[in-house]
């Protein structure tokens, strides 16, 4: 994917602001289309980030914002200033746009294109259309029509990140959301011989939002944002165990949720009881994405998922998925491997939580 609000131009530095975690990496070399070497930072996202895709917001926490990212760029022990910045998908708006072939016929240049979409997607803004930056790009043509992916943020709020950026003295040269430079990790995976004619669905599961996405040939199809996530999963174990969030996050770091394979003895773990109504919401936000997929694009059934994100760091949630949905579920990390410039070798927790970063830093060759 290569969608973006600036132009994208040359090596940089990634910086991956998140709601739980903000990542810095840069790519220092590559082994082959599925081992890389990085240098990389992680640290605590302690600071707001409420970003929200219909509302012009502001950075509550700018000091504690700019500490942070200052800390996690200052780690990589770099001079280079030119980032590229990934945020949270949950602050955009995505939207999949149709033409038909009698009014795609009619444009006669790239910007006749871009009007012809933004007409379509303006019914759909609440907010005036002049105060959005837009990104399109086209992921179907069935002959008779033409699918276009719409990737959309309100101005101020891609404003209010560029200026903080800067603020670090650091020059902000491309920003878009974390799940489509995901994709480009598994760019070849996804166009590979032995998946040729396969529905293969990426989901980004982080921590405040899920984002699934449905490729064919390597080709996305299409994707929506879902507000669920591991901050879901935490909260819930937080209120109805009367404990604090952190605690929360302990247990779904530390003890049982899932067992390493779906059985009766399930529902005796008390963890799991409690969390059941949210994982049944994502297992249910997967199921009527993928229902959509479908009935839409006439498909018979999705071959596999890849699951990515600090959320799917869960233990053994990927087989349970896989079990709710009768679906083959990998974790990026069952597919990708990354090591330190120094040689030594990365957790696959970390892998997850560090795939959008380094799809990041791999988009020009994808």
């Amino acid at each position: 994917m290569k969608m973006n609000f600036f132009d994208f131009r040359e090596k940089h530095i990634i910086i991956d602001i998140g709601t739980r975690y903000t990542k810095a990496l840069s790519l220092e070399g590559k082994d082959s289309e599925k081992s890389f070497d990085i240098d990389y930072s992680i640290e605590d996202s302690s600071f707001e980030f409420n970003f929200l895709p219909l509302q012009e917001c502001k950075i509550t926490d700018e000091e504690n914002f700019l500490e942070v990212l200052r800390l996690a760029y200052s780690k990589l022990k770099t001079m280079e200033k030119n980032v590229f910045v990934t945020i949270p998908d949950h602050a955009v708006i995505i939207r999949l746009i149709t033409i038909k072939e009698e009014e795609f016929s009619k444009a006669k240049n790239d910007d006749d294109v871009r009007n012809l979409v933004l007409k379509k997607l303006k019914p759909t803004l609440p907010i005036s259309i002049d105060r959005w930056f837009f990104d399109l790009q086209e992921v179907e043509n069935s002959g008779n029509s033409k699918l276009f992916l719409v990737e959309a943020i309100l101005r101020n709020n891609l404003f209010e990140i560029e200026k903080n950026i800067r603020r670090l003295g650091l020059n902000p040269i491309g920003v878009d959301i974390n799940s489509f430079n995901t994709v480009n990790v598994f760019s070849n995976y996804l166009s590979s011989e032995n998946k040729r004619d396969k529905n293969i669905s990426i989901v980004c599961m982080n921590h405040k939002s899920t984002t699934i996405m449905v490729f064919r040939n390597g080709n996305l199809r299409t994707a929506q944002t879902r507000l669920i996530g591991g901050y879901d999963f935490a909260r819930k174990l937080s209120e109805e165990k009367n404990i604090s969030f952190k605690d929360g996050e302990d247990i779904l770091r530390n003890e049982t949720v899932f067992l390493p394979e779906l059985s009766e003895e399930q529902d005796n773990i008390k963890n799991y009881s409690i969390l059941k109504p949210v994982f049944s919401e994502l297992v249910t936000s997967l199921f009527n994405m993928f229902e959509y997929y479908s009935e839409t694009f006439k498909e018979s059934e999705i071959h596999e998922i890849i699951i990515t994100g600090g959320f799917s760091n869960l233990k053994n949630i990927h087989s349970h998925l896989s079990s709710r949905l009768n679906i083959k579920v990998n974790r990026g990390s069952d597919i990708i491997s990354i090591k330190q410039k120094k040689g030594s070798v990365i957790s696959s927790e970390k892998i997850n939580m560090l795939l959008p970063a380094l799809g990041s830093a791999i988009r020009e060759e994808s």
